[in-house]
Formats: C-alpha cells, structure tokens, sequence
C-alpha cells in the first residue's frame, strides 16, 4: 500500500544538515535559498513518515541515484518520492516503484508547453493536469523529463486537485499498488 504525505513548508525551521542522512546533505549544501529549505523539509517529512511506517531511521540508510538520478536506498526495499511546488511539499512511501508530482496551476500561455505535452488544449487546467500526471509517471519509472515529446500511455493512480492559500494545485500520484491515503498535515 502507498501512502501519501503533503505538507506546508516551515519557514521558521533552521536548517541544520548534521542532523540529516550525509549523502542527501553532501546534495543540499549545492542548494541555497528557498530551494535548499524546500528540500531540506521534504527529507524531514520523507524521514517522519518512513519511521512511523516502517519503523526504519533514513539516515541510517545508505542512499544512492540512479543513473537519471532518481534518488533510491541501496540497503531497504522501501520505495519513496518526493516533489514540491512553492511552499507545499509531498512524499509518497511504498514498497513498490512510486511516482508523485504537485504543479501549482497558473495561465501558461505557452503553445510550445501544450505541444510539448502533446495536449489539444492551452486551456491551463488540462495542460497542467497533463504535465503533473506525466511528470509522476517518469518519476515512477525513473526516467525523469527527458528533452523529447512527452507522449506516454500512462496509468495514473490518482489525480486530485486542492487549494492551499487561494492557490490552486494538482497532485498527481502514479504506483503498483493502492494508495492507501493521502494525508494532508
């Protein structure tokens, strides 16, 4: 069973990367700004949720890339992903492949992004619906957005579309098996 974790990030919260898994730290420190405290809350979400559920201390893992970089643990069979979009943040834990993405819906009014996204619509709730749910499935399978058309005949688990501060997002979760829940926290 999946399970899926979206939270607001904590702007108050101090970044302190001794307390953390060394090589997801080694990653940060490349990072500044908002974007280092973006993902710095994602692997402290990431870490919360794996202990509750599996009982297992991610920083005590071994964490390795694949050759496209998706980020996996050499030494659990636990499955995980992490995305983020402004201040919200989502993890989803499995023991099978997963895949999520969360896309704040703005006005796109590029033709070459709904071209791109092999979409018949610059409508931006259909272009952005299309991008997340294609964005969850190349994370899923590990293959990321590569430069070439995104055209895939893809599964998604579920797609669903919330609002956090009048700002409208989807959250797209591609995996093997059912979600079991989607926490909001």
């Amino acid at each position: 069973m999946s399970k899926v974790y979206i939270k607001k990030v904590n702007s108050n919260i101090n970044i302190d990367l001794t307390n953390i898994n060394k090589q997801r730290a080694e990653k940060l420190q490349n990072q500044y700004g908002k974007s280092q405290l973006v993902s710095y809350c994602s692997w402290l979400l990431l870490k919360k949720v794996i202990l509750e559920n599996y009982n297992v201390d991610i920083d005590t893992l071994t964490l390795s890339y694949t050759d496209k970089g998706k980020p996996y643990f050499i030494d659990s069979d636990i499955q995980f992903n992490i995305t983020h979009s402004n201040d919200i943040i989502g993890v989803i834990i499995s023991k099978s492949d997963v895949g999520i993405d969360i896309q704040e819906i703005v006005e796109y009014k590029s033709k070459k992004l709904a071209k791109r996204l092999n979409c018949d619509s610059f409508d931006k709730y259909i272009v952005l619906a299309r991008f997340s749910a294609l964005e969850a499935f190349y994370k899923k399978i590990g293959t990321g957005l590569l430069p070439r058309p995104l055209t895939a005949n893809l599964t998604l688990s579920q797609q669903v579309k919330f609002i956090d501060s009048s700002i409208e997002y989807y959250l797209s979760i591609c995996c093997d098996d059912e979600i079991e829940e989607i926490n909001y926290i």
